[in-house]
């Protein structure tokens, strides 16, 4: 997997060595019986987060 920014933000507002919290995208399927796919959650997530509208007025 790539490195992907959640929200496709600039790597200067996503630094880890700056950041406060920390979310790591770990995808696993390992209990999955039927439907396979959970594994696929954490890049689906960061790629859908990078058409989130960042602004509010």
């Amino acid at each position: 997997m790539e490195n992907k920014n959640y929200g496709g933000l600039d790597n200067e507002f996503t630094a880890y060595e700056t950041a406060e919290i920390v979310v790591l995208p770990v995808p696993y399927d390992g209990t999955s019986t039927w439907l396979k796919g959970a594994d696929k959650g954490p890049d689906a997530i960061l790629e859908a987060s990078a058409n989130m509208e960042l602004y509010d007025i």
